[in-house]
């Protein structure tokens, strides 16, 4: 779904390969102290506690009569403040480096990045990220998404057969790929050839079920995570086979010509939706611990795009130029999108009554789904939509990360953990609006303060917004 031209993207290829800055010192000890800690271990928060940050990692949390504070921390009074893990957003396309300046400012300190018309690029900006000499979150890359013949999106690699989806898997592993994406138009023997692969390699495979695919047998080959809802509704239809094969022609179609049908598909099997097969299918989904990424942001979006007010919102002056002409195009699709997700947004709240994981995802750079932004959106609609505002924060930490298998080195306010955290003015559990009223946001240990945040965000801004 990354509605942006590759021509778009050009000018900005140097930026990613670009030199970056000089290592910074390592942060100094750190030490919050008196404030509430909420993460994905209690839904109950915890008052009066301190934390100790040294090396960049937790070193003690607990009540604040019984931790000490080492004499050369830099002690920050967090009286009536509230400490979080740092946010994820699961779905991302980074469209260059000023995103990692908006994700940090948000309080999203790690990002799963989908698809990128750059990656090697990318993969360097990771290094320099990991090193110290590159503010930004913690990337974890799919490099290039796998696709079919006359694949989507530029930038795909293509399988037209399994002898070429293992050949490409073993590239992936190769190029420092996280995981494995699969996507629309693979055909179910490259499927299953890239599923088997990516097992013996050792990659997590995710991303869209292939169309021609039922999302049950993805589920039984591994799949990790589900994005957008995708093959919800033919899965859960009455007339899935017939549906199915209607596919099978319209995945045919060449690149995005592919897309344009699917939505009168995807309504049409939604009409014919049998409650007994979303039961079974959700059931396995719990049992094989399949993970939802729904990017409602993203779908809210696209059905949004014939809204004047929705389309004036002050948040593109820290969208690129470039991006925001990809952005203008008529919303004549908006109508049939608001009617499909009323059907995509029930399913949100039956995965999560089924013990589904869900986890928070944005689909930025889509448009008006804004990198660091859109993420406080989704926790609202996931709110809006079934969770509670911790379940809704675990989406975005604790589940996250154990989505990835890195719930040992991040993603709780706990001893051992990567200090990657977010500090509050208000409770997040009274209302999930208050993840937006950050006052600190802590990056490998390093403090970033409130005014800190104002100054990157103001950079972004006067880069690219309107000048007077």
């Amino acid at each position: 779904m990354i509605r942006l031209l590759i021509a778009g993207l050009i000018p900005f290829a140097a930026a990613l390969w670009a030199q970056p800055e000089e290592p910074k010192p390592a942060p100094a000890p750190l030490a919050i102290v008196d404030v509430t800690v909420i993460d994905g271990s209690s839904p109950e928060p915890r008052p009066g506690q301190t934390v100790v940050i040294e090396g960049g990692r937790i070193v003690a949390v607990g009540p604040k009569a019984q931790v000490q504070v080492p004499p050369a921390a830099t002690t920050v009074v967090a009286t009536g403040q509230y400490l979080i893990p740092g946010l994820w957003d699961m779905h991302v396309h980074v469209a260059g480096p000023d995103y990692f300046t908006l994700f940090v400012a948000n309080g999203v300190t790690g990002v799963r990045e989908m698809h990128n018309f750059f990656p090697d690029g990318l993969v360097g900006q990771r290094r320099s990220i990991q090193a110290g000499r590159l503010l930004g979150p913690d990337l974890r890359i799919a490099y290039s998404l796998v696709d079919g013949p006359d694949p989507v999106w530029p930038g795909s690699l293509v399988a037209k057969d399994p002898e070429e989806a293992r050949a490409l898997v073993r590239r992936l592993k190769e190029k420092g790929a996280d995981f494995v994406k699969a996507y629309t138009k693979l055909s179910p023997e490259t499927y299953r050839a890239l599923a088997a692969e990516a097992q013996a390699v050792g990659l997590p495979i995710l991303g869209h079920v292939p169309e021609s695919v039922s999302a049950a047998e993805a589920a039984q080959l591994g799949h990790r995570t589900m994005e957008h809802l995708y093959g919800i509704a033919v899965a859960t239809s009455s007339q899935e086979e017939a549906l199915r094969a209607e596919l099978t022609r319209i995945m045919s179609l060449s690149g995005r010509e592919a897309f344009r049908p699917l939505a009168e598909l995807w309504l049409r099997a939604a009409a014919s939706h049998d409650d007994a097969k979303r039961d079974a299918l959700f059931e396995l989904f719990r049992e094989k611990g399949v993970y939802h990424c729904p990017t409602l942001t993203v779908l809210r979006s696209m059905a949004s795009l014939d809204n004047p007010e929705f389309l004036a919102d002050p948040r593109v002056k820290y969208m690129p130029p470039y991006i925001l002409s990809t952005w203008k195009r008529p919303g004549g699709g908006a109508p049939a999108m608001r009617k499909l997700n009323e059907f995509h947004f029930r399913m949100v709240r039956a995965l999560h009554a089924a013990g589904v994981p869900i986890l928070a995802g944005t689909d930025c750079t889509n448009p008006y789904v804004f990198p660091g932004f859109s993420l406080h959106d989704e926790l609202e609609l996931l709110v809006e939509h079934g969770l509670s505002p911790h379940e809704a924060l675990r989406a975005a930490t604790s589940q996250a990360v154990r989505s990835l298998g890195i719930e040992q080195e991040v993603g709780a306010v706990a001893v051992g953990q990567r200090a990657d955290l977010v500090l509050l003015e208000a409770d997040p559990l009274t209302d999930i609006r208050h993840t937006r009223r950050i006052a600190a946001v802590i990056l490998r240990g390093q403090h970033l303060e409130r005014s800190r945040l104002d100054e990157l965000l103001a950079q972004v801004a006067a880069k690219f917004g309107p000048k007077e």
